[in-house]
């Protein structure tokens, strides 16, 4: 068998995670045939034929690619490591990069804290943030773009490791004049008539959408709207009230200052935890962990 390189497999990470060979090219600042060339040694290599390439389709894996494409970035990000390890073995300070991503509907909860400690603490530490939906976070996590991930521990696919945050469960938000406002919880059969405003990204879509189903509810569906603060917003003018899993500190206000009420549901419905999680499959470094343990330390009074 010849000898494969480190290079050879930095291409041949870059061509995994891109659909076209010219895509993966551009990132990697070379030619589209110098990429070609690089994949072919590495097939030959290996003796095994790692892509389908088609000009017209682009390239996609093998079996035997996407295999490779794992073992790849296991030893790819360990040569990376080994700078910033002998850094920190010298004078003790975390440096280098770590890439994070975080739920949409609690990005602005969670990231600002956790930013700032990195800021104050671990200044040497550059985090990269990415924010989208369970399915963006938990596909950019085995692709490898992700380190970790913050996001609701519900539905959540085998093969990740996962530290929990903090607590949560589904409530209903309501405008702070509402009628059932002024309880200590609400029935979802008091408000299954009121016009209902979906946050339509996962999980809150299936969350909203189960509650009502586990009651044998129907729920008067008056929008689906994917970014949080809309449909805070539209809740703030009494246009409806929305079904939103609970979060520290933000739940009383929209962005337009307009008060609302976030209440528990009678009876409970959707207990989980928001957590901290990465593959399995991949030994964290210690700048992932300590993301990890920033985010436990800083909403560890809602534990």
């Amino acid at each position: 068998m010849a000898k494969v390189t480190i290079r050879q497999l930095e291409v041949f990470l870059e061509v995994a995670r891109h659909p076209t060979l010219s895509a993966a090219a551009s990132a990697l600042h070379l030619s589209e045939s110098a990429v070609s060339h690089v994949v072919t040694e590495l097939e030959r290599a290996l003796g095994e034929r790692l892509t389908v390439r088609r000009k017209a389709k682009g390239v996609t894996l093998t079996a035997a690619g996407e295999l490779v494409a794992r073992r790849a970035r296991t030893v790819v990000e360990a040569i990376h490591e080994i700078p910033h390890e002998l850094a920190q073995g010298r004078d003790g300070r975390l440096a280098g990069p770590v890439a994070v991503g975080c739920y949409n509907g609690i990005a602005d909860s969670v990231l600002p804290p956790v930013v700032q400690r990195f800021a104050e603490d671990f200044p040497e530490v550059r985090v990269d943030i990415r924010v989208g939906d369970n399915d963006e976070l938990i596909e950019a996590l085995h692709e490898g773009s992700l380190d970790l991930a913050v996001l609701y521990d519900v539905n959540l696919p085998t093969g990740l490791t996962k530290r929990m945050i903090y607590p949560t469960e589904v409530v209903a938000v309501l405008p702070a004049d509402h009628p059932l406002a002024a309880g200590p919880d609400v029935d979802l059969a008091d408000l299954v008539a009121e016009p209902l405003i979906v946050l339509d990204t996962r999980p809150s879509r299936e969350n909203t959408l189960e509650a009502f189903e586990a009651r044998g509810l129907s729920p008067n569906l008056r929008a689906a709207i994917p970014q949080i603060e809309v449909v805070r917003a539209l809740v703030g003018r009494g246009l409806g009230y929305t079904l939103l899993r609970s979060r520290p500190a933000v739940m009383h206000r929209t962005t337009e200052g307009r008060p609302l009420t976030g209440l528990p549901l009678r009876p409970r419905f959707g207990r989980s935890a928001v957590v901290a999680a990465w593959p399995s499959a991949l030994r964290p470094n210690a700048r992932t962990l300590t993301v990890a343990e920033v985010c436990r330390e800083e909403f560890a009074a809602f534990r």
